[in-house]
C-alpha cells in the first residue's frame, strides 16, 4: 500500500501559526489535504513481478484462469464489476476447501435491492486482493477483460 507523505514542508505558514494557536485543527488540514478516496489500481499493478506488491504473477493467472471452470471466470468477473463500482463486500475472506480439496472464497455483495453471492475459487493472493479491497485500501479500476490482456502482454 502506497502512503501520501505529508511533512511539515506541506503546511504554509498560516496553517502552522493557525495550529500553534489552536484557531485550526489539524483534523480539517488533513481532511483538506490528504488524499480522502480509495486508491484507483490499475491492471499493471494487480500482478506481482520483480518484488512489486502485486497478487499473483501474469504466468499464474493466465494458468487459474484457463484452468477454472467457466462459471467461475464469470464469477471472478463479477466479483471485479461489484468492485469497480465499490458495491459493499458482506463476507469474510477465509479460503475453504470445497469438496473436491479446492480453495474458495464464497462473496457476498450487498446491493441496493439485492444480495449477490457466489463462490469464487482462489489461488495465490487473491484473498489479499479481497481484504485489501474490503479494508478500503483501493479498488480495482479494471475488468477481467482488460486484466487478462494485461497478464498476455510480457
Amino acid at each position: 500500500m502506497q502512503t501520501h507523505k505529508f511533512t511539515l514542508a506541506s503546511l504554509n505558514a498560516d496553517q502552522i501559526a493557525n495550529l500553534k494557536d489552536g484557531k485550526l485543527n489539524i483534523c480539517e488540514v488533513l481532511k483538506q489535504t490528504l488524499p480522502t478516496r480509495r486508491l484507483r489500481r490499475s491492471a499493471t499493478s494487480f500482478f506481482s513481478k520483480d518484488g512489486n506488491e502485486g497478487y499473483i504473477t501474469k504466468e499464474d493467472f493466465v494458468e487459474y484462469i484457463h484452468k477454472i471452470p467457466s462459471k467461475d471466470r464469470e464469477n471472478f468477473g463479477l466479483l471485479l464489476e461489484y468492485m469497480g463500482e465499490t458495491i459493499k463486500m458482506n463476507s469474510l475472506p477465509i479460503v475453504r476447501l470445497d469438496k473436491n480439496g479446492t480453495p474458495y472464497i464464497w462473496c457476498k455483495f450487498i446491493m441496493a435491492q439485492s444480495v449477490q453471492e457466489f463462490k469464487l475459487i482462489v489461488t495465490a493472493d487473491l484473498d489479499k486482493f479481497i481484504k485489501h479491497y474490503q479494508q478500503g485500501i483501493f479498488y480495482p479500476g479494471f475488468t477481467l477483460n482488460e486484466l487478462y490482456l494485461e497478464a498476455l502482454e510480457a
